[in-house]
């Protein structure tokens, strides 16, 4: 028999103690709710297609062509044995080319491929030319899917459409007019006078020395090592470059890739209230290393000999992500104003080969999609080419003062989130899937 428990064996009921009664610890405080984790495809999956208003031929709309179609080739048992002769006429005929089959689709015909030990004509005659290495060299006539990928990547036509179905319009998508209703207010702070680019300070030298630089560059990491510090200056404004940012609710329906802008401005997080940064962090802390800049809302993509579209849809949906993090903010400072018509996010393309700079404003708009009530317009507001004298200058001087504009935005936006209440630390606008992301 075990040993009883008990003080006292004999008596089992509770016995009663002359001292003060025990004060009972006070119970752990319940785990607090883990966060939710986006997972970005790193390539567009099958939905992202069938969920397009539009298809355009692209690289990578053939490529999910075919992976549908050669999962529904049919393959019908032939017996080579049992194949009769053919008539000489019939011969003849096949000789010339046989009849017009390209109507039949999903249908390998086993009798086209050469049979063991035997090879043809092709391999025949380059077999002659040289002996053949151990790998597979890529055709001339098509450049090979690496190359393809460079060039474009994801941020295809069909990249694109899918922007504008979820309501994020790029430049020139609408002609109704409809700009940032501080655009003046942008392009006067752009257009500021620096000194840092004045005549005595930046001479006519530096300007044959960014246009060797800009020559020498072939690549975009060239391009970012030797051709954008030019351009950036020596300001001490928090950046990080090509940073995924998978730690963000995703912008539309989660079927396209994370966001990685070659250079973003932010905030350091340290200058941001933690509350705010634990509260909104889905929508405003970019990567999950959580020391790097937060909020951002300045982004550059760079190309060097990449089509000029490429960089324009890059910071199309760099901004939108930018302007999404200042909304979200705003919403919880003035949930009645948060949306004032007004941008308060910068994005830049520069196009090496072209050597021109543009810079774009993003601003949210309430659209009349229940799914998407709100969208994010982008509009140019300056285009320099830096290749030529008279403009060189006022480009550069134009970047460095969008650095300190969109600053100052991150800057009074923190300020003023500071003073909101802990518990009112949430977007007012929380049945905007567009905000939120997808549940």
């Amino acid at each position: 028999m075990l040993p009883s428990l008990s003080p006292n064996p004999q008596n089992p009921k509770r016995q009663r103690t002359s001292g003060p009664a025990p004060v009972s610890k006070p119970l752990p405080a319940p785990p607090s709710k883990r966060r939710k984790v986006y997972h970005y495809p790193t390539t567009p999956p099958p939905e992202f297609y069938d969920r397009l208003s539009r298809q355009w031929l692209t690289l990578l709309t053939l490529q999910e062509w075919n992976r549908r179609t050669s999962t529904q080739d049919v393959t019908w048992p032939i017996n080579h044995h049992q194949i009769p002769s053919l008539p000489s006429s019939v011969e003849r005929f096949a000789r010339q080319g046989g009849p017009d089959l390209t109507d039949l689709r999903g249908c390998r015909n086993q009798l086209s491929q050469p049979a063991q030990g035997v090879r043809s004509m092709s391999t025949s005659q380059n077999s002659r030319k040289r002996p053949r290495s151990g790998l597979d060299e890529p055709s001339q006539s098509s450049p090979s899917k690496k190359k393809s990928s460079k060039n474009t990547g994801p941020y295809d036509l069909q990249f694109e459409q899918h922007l504008i179905d979820h309501y994020i319009w790029p430049d020139g998508y609408r002609d109704d007019g409809e700009e940032p209703s501080n655009i003046d207010e942008i392009q006067s702070a752009l257009e500021a006078r620096r000194r840092s680019v004045s005549p005595s300070q930046f001479p006519a030298k530096a300007f044959e020395d960014f246009k060797r630089a800009v020559h020498k560059s072939k690549s975009e990491d060239k391009v970012m090592s030797d051709v954008i510090p030019d351009i950036v200056g020596t300001s001490t404004i928090p950046n990080n470059r090509n940073i995924l940012f998978t730690n963000l609710a995703p912008l539309t329906d989660g079927t396209i890739v994370a966001a990685k802008p070659d250079l973003y401005d932010g905030i350091l997080p340290a200058d941001l209230k933690s509350q705010v940064r634990n509260a909104l962090g889905l929508y405003i802390t970019p990567s999950k290393n959580t020391s790097l800049p937060c909020l951002p809302n300045l982004f550059l993509e760079a190309k060097a000999d990449a089509n000029a579209n490429v960089g324009k849809r890059q910071v199309c949906y760099d901004g939108a992500i930018g302007a999404r993090g200042t909304l979200i903010l705003r919403s919880a400072i003035e949930p009645d104003t948060a949306i004032d018509g007004n941008a308060y996010t910068l994005s830049s393309v520069y196009h090496n080969s072209t050597c021109s700079l543009k810079i774009y404003a993003h601003h949210p708009f309430k659209s009349s999609d229940p799914k998407w009530p709100v969208g994010y317009r982008m509009t140019l507001v300056g285009s320099w080419a830096l290749d030529f004298r008279n403009s060189f200058r006022p480009g550069i001087q134009a970047y460095r003062n969008a650095r300190d504009w969109a600053k100052k935005q991150r800057t009074d936006l923190a300020l003023a989130v500071a003073n909101v209440p802990a518990k009112t630390l949430t977007p007012s606008l929380a049945s905007s899937t567009q905000i939120l992301g997808p549940k």
